[in-house]
């Protein structure tokens, strides 16, 4: 997830098309992950990733395990440690960590105090993947909307964007073709002087004779 939002975001930064875009959602900061997770514009999305995250996960652990003591709102609280009063701090590292698709200890030692360490290594994968998935829907894929329009207003075409990433790759196969060929020569180079180097060699043999200090090698 991360890596398509850095590629997008690098590709945007790289076309100055975008210079001026800021994000656009709160259209106040510059978009990076670290702004995505805490931008005002995406809190109602992250609500809903939220509530659909715990509420997926809770109907797994009921289907689980029926011994279960833990409840959807202390659930809540355990997966997103800044539901906690006492950690709202939290809030952009644990949603950085989630979207990289990565869990701290904390979370997981919490999940054992009511679950069995098969139960929540699957927990722990399921989490993972409901909320890539609902970070999609409730965040990427509404961004990616006013993308669209910004574009539309802007007159981007999907030729301008892509007419700039070719661009770049025919730059980099120039680049390689430069350095494929230069190779090609030193090779070439190499193989002249040796052969000289070999000549010389033998007429000094045929001319003066062989002497044990002689070397045609450099």
């Amino acid at each position: 997830m991360e890596l398509s939002f850095l590629q997008t975001s690098y590709l945007r930064k790289r076309n100055k098309l975008y210079n001026q875009v800021k994000c656009l959602m709160c259209l106040h900061d510059n978009e990076d992950i670290q702004h995505i997770v805490i931008c005002p514009g995406h809190e109602d999305g992250f609500q809903q990733v939220e509530s659909e995250v715990t509420s997926k996960i809770m109907k797994f652990i009921k289907k689980s395990t029926s011994s279960t003591k833990i409840v959807q709102g202390q659930l809540e609280r355990i997966i997103f440690e800044y539901k906690d009063e006492a950690f709202p701090l939290f809030k952009e590292r644990t949603r950085i960590e989630l979207t990289r698709g990565l869990i701290s200890d904390t979370i997981i030692i919490k999940l054992r105090r009511f679950l069995s360490k098969k139960v929540t290594n699957e927990v722990v994968s399921r989490i993972i993947k409901h909320f890539h998935k609902a970070f999609r829907k409730y965040i990427w894929n509404p961004r990616c909307y006013e993308l669209n329009i910004l574009e539309a207003k802007l007159g981007i075409t999907k030729k301008d964007k892509m007419n700039t990433v070719r661009s770049h790759s025919c730059s980099i196969s120039q680049q390689l073709d430069i350095q494929q060929t230069q190779g090609i020569l030193d090779k070439n180079e190499l193989v002249r002087e040796t052969l000289t180097c070999c000549k010389n060699y033998i007429h000094s043999l045929i001319t003066k004779g062989s002497s044990p200090s002689q070397s045609w090698k450099t």
